[in-house]
């Protein structure tokens, strides 16, 4: 029997088991001559997850799919109020 990668959340075996992209780790490359991060590297992996888990994920991928077209929205009316101000004003 599986288990759900994020919630550990036992899975019973059935025809297909639900899987998503996850974070599998980080790894931060540290400057501690000038204290901040340099770089920055996180894994992902295709991993089983149960059904709540899933819909999360999906909500979460949604969530910030939203958000991007949202500020690509904003860009554009700002850029089609400029476009107007130079033309009529």
């Amino acid at each position: 029997m599986s288990q759900c990668y994020r919630c550990g959340k036992s899975i019973p075996p059935s025809r297909y088991q639900l899987r998503r992209k996850v974070k599998t780790g980080e790894w931060l490359r540290r400057n501690y001559a000038k204290d901040k991060v340099s770089s920055v590297n996180v894994h992902y992996g295709i991993r089983i997850v149960c059904k709540s888990c899933a819909r999360s994920i999906d909500a979460e991928a949604r969530r910030l799919e939203l958000l991007k077209n949202w500020e690509l929205g904003i860009a554009l009316f700002v850029l089609l109020v400029l476009i107007c101000m130079r033309i009529f004003g």
